[in-house]
């Protein structure tokens, strides 16, 4: 699983060197910005160009870590959990990444699957050993309400959720 991160976030990396580089000489060639200067304007659009392209890196990296750990499908049908439940891998993503992903599929989707399993991973590879990704996941999802989040046995790297909305067909059938 490290290795799909670091080969993921490799471009990421290099990118950041580059604008962090770009952005050193722009400071020191130009100490006071000049935007009558061709020199300034010309290196100021070289970092505007790498800073674009640094955040495009960035959406692909989670994008391409998302599905590599996800491969199998994202625990729906087949490789479904032993209790049918929906599973997410979230392991490598940065804590706005992640965040992305429970927006776009957990909190849509969670109405209809009813349980999601949410891997965070335990944090042993973030800084200072702290995992980011739970304790972010569980806040946006208290914000949210309508979610049940429970710690999934013997497994301190994930978390089971399960909500306690009706189920749209549910819902329905009660408004008519």
């Amino acid at each position: 699983k490290q290795q799909i991160y670091l080969e993921a976030r490799r471009p990421v990396q290099l990118l950041e060197e580059s604008l962090k580089s770009c952005q050193s000489q722009l400071r020191m060639d130009y100490p006071v910005a000049d935007e009558t200067d061709e020199g300034w304007l010309s290196l100021r659009a070289e970092c505007s160009e790498l800073e674009c392209k640094l955040s495009e890196a960035r959406l692909s990296a989670a994008a391409d870590i998302f599905e590599q750990m996800n491969a199998d499908g994202l625990g729906m049908g087949e490789d479904a959990g032993e209790n049918g439940e929906m599973k997410l891998d979230f392991h490598g993503l940065s804590r706005d990444e992640a965040l992305r992903q429970v927006q776009e599929l957990v909190d849509c989707v969670l109405p209809v699957v009813r349980v999601i399993v949410i891997i965070t991973g335990r944090g042993a590879h973030s800084a200072g050993g702290q995992g980011v990704l739970r304790p972010a996941i569980k806040k946006h999802l208290r914000d949210q309400g309508s979610v049940a989040i429970k710690s999934v046995e013997g497994n301190p790297g994930a978390i089971r959720l399960c909500s306690t909305q009706l189920p749209p067909l549910q819902q329905s059938m009660l408004l008519q």
